[in-house]
């Protein structure tokens, strides 16, 4: 999954999927970025997603620090599928 600090570093098109949130948390618990960063990228996964925009909202609203965007990027997605196809070819 490629990760993105923001939609303006992406160069191709790519259709945003969901916003991804991970809180809230209980207790005095406050995970890491690492651990944040993780969790977005199993749930954009399991959406089908093969991108991520981190630390980033829709609609304008104010930015916590675990928003993210979860992305699909068709162009990627074609490339996979070729090199995939390939490595099946020479078995």
């Amino acid at each position: 999954m490629t990760i993105f600090a923001a939609p303006s570093d992406i160069t191709k098109k790519y259709v945003e999927i969901a916003e991804l949130s991970t809180g809230p948390f209980g207790g005095d618990f406050r995970p890491s970025a690492e651990q944040v960063q993780t969790a977005q990228q199993k749930k954009a996964a399991q959406l089908g997603a093969n991108g991520m925009i981190i630390g980033y909202a829709l609609g304008g609203r104010q930015l916590q620090y675990d928003d993210a965007v979860a992305i699909f990027i068709p162009a990627d997605s074609a490339h996979a599928a070729e090199v995939c196809a390939a490595a099946r070819r020479s078995d």
